[in-house]
């Protein structure tokens, strides 16, 4: 939302707390938004009866992100304020490490591969609040605050291809890899808008979330381990929690346009969990999933209309 839709007067308040009387008043922006993001995510497990503490670990880091993003904002009677933003991007570059640990904290490692990284992302998110204006007279400016509810959703599938062992009976190169990691995270989030007026056509904007309670759900499908079954070879189930926030500056182009770039920054963790493993011999076995980490840093441009 622009704070250029919204009257630096008294006015400002009335149209607020004014009539019951008046019409009600709907404003509906649209943002098309493209950037990139850059993210790294890591998992490990530990052994049975936690011996080794972690016996499997993978990392996925500089994973190169181009995204683009449709995003929908509405107020009603400058009380109101929704959104919503669905996100999708590929994974054009980025490394991926696979290590196996005989001994406790990542000790005596017989097992090495180290590939390229791939797949896709998407992100889908929906809030709700309250808008509450800051009038400050001395400077003539608007700053807003809107504390907010809502619910997102973020999947990753992250895919190991161009393998070359770098511990293990054959180092080198090896041919077939095509395993993948599908990763969800769901739940609530708690946060915030804060906008402030810089002058009549740019504003500033800051939002944060914090996701809290979040279920973490993973499935993975190891193509080449003939032990495993296919296309499930195991699960991830935790719960997570993280957070988010963006920086960003909204420049008014006329009165139905504006352009706006912002930074972004996000950063998840689980707590422990569930590792589930479906052998081809037709037995299951589980096990601790220490940790799931994911970080990702990125920026985005567009531009908004106001319809």
């Amino acid at each position: 939302m622009s704070i250029g839709k919204v009257a630096p007067s008294a006015l400002f308040f009335a149209s607020l707390f004014g009539s019951t009387q008046a019409s009600c008043e709907v404003v509906f922006d649209l943002s098309a938004e493209m950037g990139y993001r850059q993210d790294d995510f890591n998992w490990n497990i530990a052994g049975p009866g936690d011996d080794p503490n972690i016996l499997s670990e993978l990392s996925w880091t500089d994973m190169d992100i181009p995204q683009g993003r449709l995003l929908g904002e509405l107020t009603v009677n400058n009380i109101l304020y929704i959104r919503a933003a669905a996100t999708a991007g590929s994974i054009v570059n980025g490394d991926n490490r696979d290590s196996d640990y005989g001994g406790n904290n990542r000790s005596d490692e017989f097992l090495r591969s180290e590939n390229s990284a791939g797949g896709e992302v998407s992100d889908a998110s929906a809030g709700i609040g309250l808008i509450f204006p800051i009038y400050d007279n001395s400077v003539d400016k608007v700053l807003v605050f809107v504390p907010q509810v809502g619910y997102s959703l973020h999947h990753q599938r992250l895919e190991m291809t161009d393998g070359f062992e770098v511990i293990g009976s054959s180092p080198g190169p090896f041919d077939g890899l095509g395993s993948s990691y599908d990763a969800d995270w769901e739940g609530v989030w708690y946060g915030f808008d804060f906008w402030i007026e810089s002058s009549d056509s740019l504003t500033v904007e800051f939002r944060y979330e914090y996701h809290d309670g979040v279920d973490y759900y993973a499935e993975a499908n190891w193509n080449l381990a003939t032990r495993f079954e296919h296309p499930v070879s195991f699960t991830h189930e935790a719960d997570a929690d993280g957070y988010f926030w963006s920086l960003g500056l909204n420049y008014l182009l006329s009165e139905k346009w504006s352009f706006h770039g912002r930074i972004e920054y996000f950063k998840w963790e689980s707590g422990e969990g569930i590792d589930t493993t479906f052998f081809s011999a037709g037995f299951v076995a589980t096990t601790k999933l220490n940790v799931v980490n994911w970080e990702s840093t990125g920026f985005m441009v567009g531009l908004r209309r106001t319809l």
